[in-house]
């Protein structure tokens, strides 16, 4: 579920900045293999940086999903310890 709902929001921004930039692309679901398709070498920089942002967007949320976990593991297999 973690992964999914940080590639969810990643994909959003990066759908909302191509927006944004008024990026205009033949096939929007062809990722990076339209690129030599887009009409404008304009249209081509944003959408790739639009990606790039997308991308960088949901790894920082899937790390903080992912340290969360982390944490809340170790706390468990402290309280764990002290029980025992």
């Amino acid at each position: 579920m973690k992964v999914i709902s940080s590639c969810v929001v990643g994909a959003a921004i990066a759908g909302g900045l191509t927006q944004f930039w008024g990026v205009s692309a033949p096939a929007p679901h062809g990722g990076i293999f339209v690129i030599p398709a887009m009409p404008s070498i304009h249209s081509a920089i944003f959408f790739v940086v639009s990606i790039i942002i997308g991308a960088v967007v949901s790894g920082v949320i899937f790390g903080i999903f992912k340290r969360k976990e982390e944490i809340r593991k170790k706390h468990i297999d402290i309280k764990h310890k002290n029980i025992v």
